[in-house]
């Protein structure tokens, strides 16, 4: 049995820790509130709390959350310039646990917005060029990890996550998708990106950098087109001078023991409407 802790058990721990255990794995998330406790505990993921919200140099983290044999690193640059240093210095906090406890392996989970938009097609080769404060903070935590011999590293670089609630009817209700509607997208379902973490947890020479996002990039206004007719909603007229944009290629994941993504596709998302926008079941989130 592989142990596996994810720091940061929000939305997409969640539903990667219930995959880990489908899969036989033992699987301990951090949360922060008695909700989050609750939450994690119906899943069947162990519950550890741990709050590295404020500089956490004196912090002492629980000694079973780095008694494994993978740590998964979910967590998130704030969107606020200020708070840039802190997911530095979490990482850094982070980082220092993981020596001190002799941890084997991490995955660090990344985003595709360390490529910035640049009107290119952008594969693990490419140079990061980020265009905002919280990509230029992933770039610094990534070089962190993979310059570290202590464990072995892999980060996966996640496009715009989508199942489940994060759904294109979901997501108009909300007042978001308006703008820049004739850019090609960046998508990965979290379904597929808990399948790929789960043939990393089971393949120790899976290290490196892996781009995560399905191989179909369809124009914003094509993705949601059908949450605005259901919705009965207008439009937005598509700009003739449209935003910068970036391609991000997988063809690096797909080379991994034939892993395809069951949404390669991020219009057949609409095929899974009746099941709730997923295609695994993994859980109900409300």
């Amino acid at each position: 049995m592989i142990n596996i802790t994810i720091i940061g058990c929000g939305w997409l721990g969640k539903i990667t820790g219930r995959y880990l255990i489908q899969q036989g794995c033992r699987v301990v998330g951090t949360c922060t509130t008695p909700q989050g406790t609750a939450a994690l505990t119906n899943l069947q993921i162990l519950p550890v709390a741990l709050n590295i919200t404020v500089p956490p140099n004196n912090l002492v983290p629980p000694t079973a959350l780095f008694t494994t044999d993978m740590v998964i690193i979910s967590l998130k640059p704030s969107r606020k310039t200020s708070d840039n240093g802190l997911y530095v210095a979490q990482n850094e906090w982070i980082i220092n646990q993981l020596e001190q406890s002799n941890v084997p392996r991490v995955i660090l989970l990344s985003s595709t917005s360390v490529y910035g938009n640049h009107n290119r097609i952008a594969d693990e080769n490419t140079t990061p060029e980020p265009d905002k404060p919280g990509g230029e903070s992933m770039v610094d935590v990534e070089r962190l990890y993979l310059n570290n011999s202590n464990f072995n590293t892999t980060v996966l670089r996640l496009g715009g996550l989508t199942g489940y609630n994060r759904n294109p009817l979901n997501t108009l209700q909300q007042g978001r998708a308006t703008e820049n509607m004739g850019v090609p997208l960046n998508l990965v379902h979290a379904d597929d990106v808990a399948r790929f973490i789960g043939l990393v947890a089971k393949n120790n020479h899976l290290t490196g950098i892996y781009n995560l996002v399905a191989s179909h990039h369809p124009l914003r206004y094509v993705y949601y087109a059908p949450a605005y007719k259901q919705l009965g909603k207008a439009m937005p007229i598509i700009s003739v001078s449209e935003a910068n944009y970036k391609i991000v290629d997988n063809r690096k994941a797909l080379a991994v023991n034939g892993f395809t993504f069951l949404m390669d596709n991020p219009l057949t998302i609409w095929d899974w409407a009746a099941q709730g926008f997923n295609q695994l079941n993994l859980m109900s989130i409300e």
